[in-house]
């Protein structure tokens, strides 16, 4: 069983939680990786948050045949990132109440395998400051390997 944070942490070497929401997690920009993620942030997730909630040059309208609804909250203009993981264990942080993120465009990744860990579903509600922010819009279960793009001033929480 891999738990990259715990050996990470039991190595010695400085580390701090992610965020003050979790308190089991381990700040990827600090142990070596900004050079990483700073790469796939400029070839992958700029081009992709552009697509999705970029400028109105950028933004696409459609995705495979469907209306895609989406709106200007800085996808066009990433260019920094605070890549972290975050371990949720039933003895631990369960849960993350809802929030949103201090940023214009979050990629959740699912990195724990989906069959050995229960409750790492995210649940979606509306957007900051629109009238439906608590209205619940949808819930996701990850998949490892997948990764879930959203606008981070929606509403959401792990499960």
């Amino acid at each position: 069983r891999r738990e990259p944070p715990r050996h990470y942490h039991q190595s010695g070497l400085p580390g701090r939680a992610p965020n003050s929401m979790n308190n089991y997690g381990l700040v990827l920009n600090e142990i070596g990786l900004r050079p990483t993620f700073s790469r796939l942030l400029s070839e992958l997730c700029l081009p992709m948050g552009a697509l999705l909630f970029g400028d109105d040059k950028h933004r696409i309208l459609k995705l495979h045949g469907e209306e895609v609804s989406t709106d200007d909250w800085g996808g066009s203009t990433l260019d920094d990132h605070h890549s972290f993981i975050v371990q949720y264990r039933p003895s631990d942080d369960k849960h993350l109440d809802m929030h949103i993120d201090e940023c214009d465009v979050t990629f959740n990744f699912g990195i724990t395998p989906s069959e050995n860990f229960q409750g790492n579903d995210l649940t979606f509600c509306g957007m900051f400051d629109k009238d439906d922010h608590r209205r619940y819009h949808h819930t996701y279960r990850h998949v490892r390997g997948r990764c879930v793009v959203h606008s981070g001033k929606r509403r959401h929480g792990a499960l």
